[in-house]
């Protein structure tokens, strides 16, 4: 502890302003002051000081209350426009003073060779976090009034609120300033876990975890010797449309069945995991089935995470319009909240179909030989039934041609079995897409017979 006592001298001797004693009496001003505040002088002032705390670093600092000329200077040209010279005050360093010159600001030019300062006590009149004090200037035929504004706060720069957008991060840079130039620390804390936060040096890096939004504050902190400051902003995560969560089939990835007249209400059945929506919407499955190198169609909309298949549905619909006697499928399904879709994990499913021993055939006799009929009906709009005959297994080639012997569609089987056969062609190509109206031909092909028939569609 140390007692300050403002004193003046009249001799114009040299001698200090003023004296610190300890509080056991000692006086300590040599150990305090230094030759700055050594100054041959005849006016001391002599209305004492003002203690104040400039810097919030725990040391009294000292204004005088007026007078004490020997502090002030001209800038004499001015270093900038409006430069109107500097006074001083006294900062405790902990263990010194030291001198610290203030620019004048918007003062008016002053004679500094005559006349007295009077300052008032320091106030923050703008609650800004730094000091301003009143300045009156009495010269003989002059009386002036000014604002000075003392920026020696230790203290973290202000951060503004901020928005970013949910599943994004962002930088920032945290600045403080220690008037002594001593090193500064810095610390932060976040009001909401949701919101991560990190710290290394002075690089804050905000981080809101996956798929949150909201609003979260954010306390920075800087550390410096014998003080400590805060600044408090919101940093608010704006919600952005997420696509559903991935999910996956619970259905092997391949398999096979046989298809009877006995076991026609067995059930195949697709089945897959439940996909999310973080945004809370609900979610819409679509199952599609591609039959061999055909187009995929779409079989279901559904809320449900199965669908069953009965095998009579699988043989009425699967082999419409495609002969033979076994077919494979490719199974996919998508997750729809209404706006994004994410289609499910780990491929497609595959099941191969055989259905030799519930294959329909007109007759229950073989034919004798090969044969192609007509098309039924012809002329036709939009399908038409081909007809042919096999008198024994064989590979089977069905080609669709236009006019121009362009091929439109191709059905491939294999080993199809001897018998009657026919199926439907609903007038598209192997892309899925219609056709236009015209004249068609239509070839059948096996290793022992060829055969071309003519048939017309109409629109």
């Amino acid at each position: 502890e140390f007692i300050i006592q403002y004193w003046y001298e009249t001799d114009r001797q040299r001698a200090p302003f003023f004296r610190i004693n300890d509080d056991d009496g000692s006086d300590i001003t040599s150990q305090w002051l230094g030759d700055e505040f050594m100054a041959t002088h005849t006016y001391g002032g002599g209305n004492g000081m003002y203690l104040v705390d400039f810097n919030n670093d725990g040391f009294l600092d000292i204004l005088p209350k007026d007078g004490w000329h020997f502090t002030a200077e001209s800038h004499n040209p001015p270093l900038v426009e409006g430069d109107y010279g500097t006074f001083g005050i006294f900062m405790n360093n902990g263990s010194k003073f030291v001198l610290h010159h203030v620019d004048f600001t918007k003062f008016g030019n002053l004679d500094l060779g005559g006349g007295a300062l009077t300052f008032n006590h320091p106030i923050d009149i703008d609650n800004d976090n730094r000091f301003e004090v009143l300045i009156a200037y009495h010269g003989y035929n002059t009386f002036k009034t000014g604002l000075v504004q003392f920026d020696f706060k230790n203290k973290i720069k202000k951060i503004d609120n901020f928005s970013i957008p949910e599943d994004s991060m962002t930088a920032l840079t945290l600045e403080a300033a220690d008037f002594w130039g001593n090193q500064v620390s810095f610390n932060v804390e976040s009001s909401d876990q949701n919101l991560e936060i990190s710290l290394l040096d002075d690089s804050l890096i905000v981080k809101p975890i996956s798929n949150w939004s909201g609003s979260a504050t954010v306390t920075a902190y800087a550390s410096g010797v014998n003080w400590k400051d805060s600044t408090v902003f919101n940093v608010t995560v704006d919600p952005v449309q997420d696509i559903p969560m991935p999910f996956i089939w619970n259905t092997a990835k391949f398999d096979s069945i046989n298809i009877t007249k006995n076991n026609l209400a067995s059930i195949y059945n697709l089945d897959w995991t439940e996909s999310v929506d973080v945004d809370g919407d609900s979610i819409n499955y679509v199952v599609h089935v591609k039959i061999g190198e055909y187009r995929s169609d779409t079989i279901i909309d559904t809320t449900a995470t199965n669908y069953p298949l009965t095998y009579k549905q699988i043989a009425e619909h699967v082999f419409d319009g495609l002969p033979g006697n076994s077919a494979t499928l490719y199974f996919t399904v998508w997750a729809h909240d209404g706006t994004d879709s994410v289609k499910v994990s780990r491929g497609d499913r595959v099941l191969f179909i055989n259905r030799l021993e519930y294959l329909s055939t007109e007759y229950k006799s073989i034919p004798i030989e090969f044969a192609l009929h007509d098309n039924y009906p012809n002329p036709f709009n939009p399908t038409t039934q081909i007809r042919f005959d096999i008198p024994k297994m064989t590979n089977v080639s069905l080609t669709i041609y236009n006019m121009l012997g362009q091929k439109i569609r191709t059905f491939n089987m294999q080993n199809a079995p001897a018998g009657y056969h026919g199926f439907n062609w609903n007038a598209t190509n192997d892309l899925g897409a219609s056709v236009s109206a015209g004249v068609y031909l239509y070839q059948l092909h096996t290793d022992e017979f060829s055969k071309t028939k003519k048939m017309i569609l109409l629109k």
